[in-house]
């Protein structure tokens, strides 16, 4: 799986921002407290964050999905998901598949919001 990558700001993002020719979709912010050099806290707004060229429902369900896995990632997954019965794995497998549903059915529900 990949590293996630997350957007921070001092205030509230908007769930879509325009960045020059392309979009930033900025999902599951939640609010945190950081410490600065000078043992200070300072709240602070931690957003997901995808980037599309195109404001349409595949396009930013596709870059929500690829926030998390990579085609790679993906495909592997797949593929162990077919092979199910056949491995010891088998738990280890139906697990992984289960997360990357549920990854891309959050990535679907984002993606109707933007387009409201």
């Amino acid at each position: 799986m990949k590293k996630i990558d997350y957007s921070y700001s001092g205030e509230s993002p908007v769930l879509v921002q325009k960045l020059g020719k392309e979009y930033q979709i900025n999902f599951d912010t939640e609010k945190i407290t950081l410490t600065d050099m000078s043992k200070k806290n300072i709240t602070q707004f931690r957003s997901l964050y995808a980037r599309v060229s195109l404001l349409e429902y595949g396009a930013i369900v596709s870059a929500i999905i690829g926030t998390k896995y990579s085609t790679s990632d993906t495909e592997a997954i797949m593929l162990n998901y077919q092979l199910v019965s056949a491995t010891p794995k088998a738990e280890e497998y139906k697990k992984e598949y289960q997360l990357l549903q549920e990854w891309r059915t959050h990535a679907k529900d984002v993606a109707k919001k933007c387009l409201l």
